[in-house]
């Protein structure tokens, strides 16, 4: 009886392995009220979208089987975003474009998959691969500033010397170190945008708000301010000096060949 059992047991785990897998990376927008959802609501709210459009979604192993999804890093609560990632595993081949349309179907309107393709199913996961966030933030300052004024003073913190930020267990961090790029778009009406580019994980990595109160605590001159939003505008893969797309990470670095 023992035998039958390791038997079964063994010919389940021989088939679970040879079984025919596809891995489809989608991109998705959130935004809007939905902006608020946590990170695994985000996660339930695809995991439903893929059960109502009937896809053929492979399960994880164990006593508590569930959707195969494999995600980027997590989105911090209140955030829009417009290129967020995830990794769906599928049991049958499905023209992309249909996959598309039918989870746009199923998902609330306020997330929508923007693209999506096959990739490598032995390919590394986003979380491994995705290093860099660019954002855009939109931050209500006193009236007269202007975007000169602005510019001039986080050119001078910039470039001064060390800017800790403190994360977790009050472990301080230099903030340039982690920041990429950073631009004063435009000061209008009492309001400032942002744009700026800052690395994922990490040691030196920082959140995006705690970048921007760093900075305008900071300011030279005494200055009020009150961040409105902010919007993670992509995730890349940094290669040498380029940000690349994790859906075209492949073509990429195959044409740096």
């Amino acid at each position: 009886m023992e035998f039958r059992i390791f038997k079964a047991y063994f010919l389940e785990l021989c088939l679970e392995h040879i079984k025919i897998m596809y891995k489809f990376r989608v991109k998705y927008r959130k935004s809007g009220i939905l902006r608020f959802l946590s990170h695994l609501e985000t996660v339930r709210a695809f995991e439903r979208a893929v059960r109502r459009a009937n896809l053929p979604f492979a399960l994880t192993k164990g006593f508590s089987p569930k959707l195969k999804i494999s995600w980027g890093p997590p989105l911090p609560v209140g955030f829009s975003t417009c290129a967020e990632y995830a990794d769906f595993f599928l049991t049958d081949y499905l023209n992309p474009e249909s996959i598309i349309d039918s989870l746009n179907k199923a998902l609330p309107r306020d997330i929508r998959v923007l693209e999506a393709k096959y990739v490598p199913l032995h390919s590394a996961s986003l979380m491994s691969i995705i290093n860099v966030a660019s954002y855009k933030t939109l931050i209500k300052v006193d009236p007269g500033l202007s975007r000169e004024e602005l510019k001039d003073g986080m050119d001078g913190l910039l470039t001064r010397g060390r800017i800790s930020v403190f994360k977790k267990r009050e472990r301080a961090v230099d903030l340039r170190r982690s920041l990429l790029d950073f631009e004063v778009k435009e000061v209008k009406n009492g309001q400032v945008t942002l744009r700026f580019s800052l690395q994922v994980g990490g040691k030196e990595s920082i959140r995006a708000e705690n970048l921007i109160k760093a900075l305008f605590e900071r300011f030279p001159k005494s200055l009020s301010f009150e961040i409105i939003e902010i919007t993670r505008m992509g995730l890349y893969v940094k290669v040498g000096d380029e940000f690349i797309d994790p859906l075209r990470i492949r073509e990429a670095t195959s044409d740096q060949r």
